[in-house]
């Protein structure tokens, strides 16, 4: 079984949502529909959870292989990608359930009110141009990345603690020659 900081908090709160979550969700059951529900109920965002995941793909599939190309992309072309992304994921997430909306992708308010408030989208938008925005106007920040040899997004890495395993996923790795990571 992985643990993880926020399996254990959620344990804490309450062990149902982690048994159905953790134990009892498992995408790799096709036929079982009870487990197929929880699989989807356990990977439900808020739309903040989700800004940020949209947030981390643009910067990983756009602009870290950009930048270890030592090009800088332009930020008319990372809003535009990130607007793609955003509107599609949201179109999917909005989808009643049974119409072709992939497991992966589903708001809780969908869920649970069954609409979005466009407030919260606005804002949401809003937050992902901003995010997007302050990542690519820190030169300082920009310029160390371009003069790393290689970098890695949102790669896994395990290590022992003593008796125990540790799995952890840093935002950004970079490799510099003669230089630790």
């Amino acid at each position: 079984m992985k643990w993880s900081v926020t399996a254990a908090k959620q344990f804490d709160r309450c062990q149902r949502p982690w048994f159905y979550k953790k134990i009892m969700a498992d995408g790799k059951v096709k036929r079982d529909p009870l487990r197929i529900e929880a699989t989807r109920l356990g990977r439900l965002k808020t739309v903040h959870a989700w800004r940020g995941l949209v947030v981390d793909h643009v910067i990983s599939d756009l602009v870290i292989p950009a930048l270890n190309q030592k090009l800088v992309p332009e930020r008319e072309r990372v809003i535009s990608v990130a607007q793609s992304v955003f509107d599609k994921q949201l179109e999917l997430a909005c989808k009643p359930i049974g119409t072709g909306r992939k497991i992966e992708i589903g708001l809780l308010d969908m869920e649970t009110k069954g609409f979005v408030d466009d407030a919260q989208i606005t804002q949401a938008w809003e937050e992902t141009t901003t995010a997007l925005d302050n990542f690519l106007i820190n030169d300082v920040l920009i310029s160390s990345l371009l003069s790393a040899d290689y970098l890695v997004p949102q790669r896994g890495l395990t290590f022992k603690v003593g008796d125990f395993s540790v799995r952890g996923f840093p935002d950004l790795i970079a490799f510099r020659h003669n230089a630790p990571p």
